[in-house]
């Protein structure tokens, strides 16, 4: 289950149960709907804790005096700490509901994360396989995104979560070049730059996976894999997924040569064929790259003014807002509530994950996730620094796009790759 539930986080199929509305239009962001991964989650959970809860030697180590009193005090305050944080700033919110899902989003893929770290502790096997299975759900979005692009449009089906988008559509995601427009693959995340933030951490995962095999055949696999994945990110032709996957690449090519000389040459000659396919693909689309790369044009020049426009937004909410924030998921509520004559679709979370939370959960909130992540990050160096390389590329990719923090799919994506460094058994090799 945990497999399968790592190989469909990409598809956001769901089950609205309140849909919102906002100035006669739908609300995304006020939307309460339970996603299907998100219930394969709860499962997991929930099958995992009936298990555990069965055996006896669980309840020892959990009433073992000696054990707790070296860790669990810290831990106990600290939970303690961060539930009461939560509670206030739940009270504290615009929509109690919102913060309420939005909680539980979070929770529910910390969760599985724990669940994935157990499991893999006690089988040396494990942590590949959810590897692979995160990687395998990047090659199916590849073809996905591929099919999109040379097709021209993605096709409605509610089964699957997928909405219409064609290049005459007003909103859809679009370059435009001499008065042409052209369709940007979304694949099943419901927008090209979450697309883009997806695959390129999966393409720095499958750069690990390629240099963790042995096997020629794998190793050929892998490659062949990688090349559908690397031209569905070309195609989603999402800024912020170029520069994250360079980074991403640019870190794992580091350490590999500092801390790995037996692979080094083997990676070097991998990122060449992919330079090769790049420059191919960067030859043939040009007229499209260039518009994006050097931002021109009234659609690129009207994107980034946006942008702008929504960090001095976010500032000046969070202005207002300072020590508790407007509460976990309340942004475009603060958003309404400032300026409340823009369209439903105009009201979107700030396209930083840093700073919408900044916003959302106050310094206070904020502070607690650093010292987290931080740690965390320290905690993945030190078991398996080819990880470091993974969280590095999806940090740099927060920077371009709110996808991991404002909706359960990004949100347990983002879990499931710090979780996946974690995990302390070695790589089969």
């Amino acid at each position: 289950m945990l497999y399968l539930y790592l190989f469909l986080l990409p598809w956001q199929m769901r089950w609205i149960y309140a849909p919102a509305f906002l100035n006669g239009g739908y609300w995304e962001y006020g939307t309460q709907s339970f996603y299907g991964v998100e219930f394969l989650g709860w499962l997991i959970v929930i099958l995992f804790s009936i298990s555990l809860f069965r055996q006896r030697e669980f309840w020892r180590r959990v009433f073992d005096k000696s054990r707790f009193q070296k860790q669990g005090w810290g831990a106990l305050l600290g939970l303690i700490a961060v539930g009461g944080f939560f509670v206030i700033n739940y009270l504290y919110s615009g929509q109690l509901e919102i913060t309420y899902s939005h909680f539980l989003w979070i929770l529910g893929a910390i969760c599985v994360g724990v669940v994935l770290i157990v499991i893999g502790s006690d089988n040396a096997k494990v942590r590949r396989f959810c590897m692979l299975a995160l990687w395998g759900g990047g090659v199916v979005q590849g073809l996905f995104a591929i099919w999109q692009f040379f097709s021209q449009q993605v096709v409605a089906n509610k089964w699957l979560g997928l909405a219409e988008h064609f290049p005459w559509q007003l909103g859809a995601n679009v370059i435009e070049v001499g008065g042409e427009r052209y369709l940007r693959a979304y694949g099943s995340l419901g927008g090209a730059n979450p697309l883009g933030i997806y695959l390129s951490a999966i393409f720095v995962l499958g750069l690990i996976l390629y240099l963790n095999s042995s096997n020629w055949r794998d190793r050929i696999l892998i490659s062949a894999g990688q090349i559908i994945i690397l031209v569905g990110l070309f195609f989603s032709f999402s800024r912020g997924g170029y520069l994250a996957a360079m980074v991403g690449i640019a870190t794992l090519s580091i350490f590999t040569i500092w801390r790995d000389k037996n692979n080094w040459k083997n990676l070097l000659r991998q990122l060449f064929y992919y330079l090769l396919c790049v420059l191919a693909l960067a030859f043939i689309f040009w007229p499209l790259l260039s518009v994006r790369v050097n931002s021109t044009g009234r659609l690129e020049e009207k994107s980034l003014s946006d942008r702008g426009v929504q960090n001095k937004q976010a500032v000046e909410i969070f202005s207002q807002n300072l020590f508790l924030g407007v509460g976990d998921g309340n942004y475009t509520v603060a958003l309404y509530q400032i300026n409340s004559k823009l369209l439903s679709s105009d009201y979107l979370p700030v396209h930083n994950i840093y700073l919408l939370m900044l916003v959302e959960l106050g310094i206070v909130g904020f502070s607690f996730f650093f010292i987290l992540y931080f740690w965390l990050f320290k905690k993945i160096i030190a078991n398996d620094w080819r990880s470091g390389a993974v969280i590095l590329t999806i940090m740099i990719a927060g920077m371009f796009e709110h996808w991991s923090w404002s909706l359960y799919p990004g949100i347990a994506f983002w879990w499931a790759l710090w979780t996946l460094g974690l995990i302390k058994t070695p790589v089969d090799r």
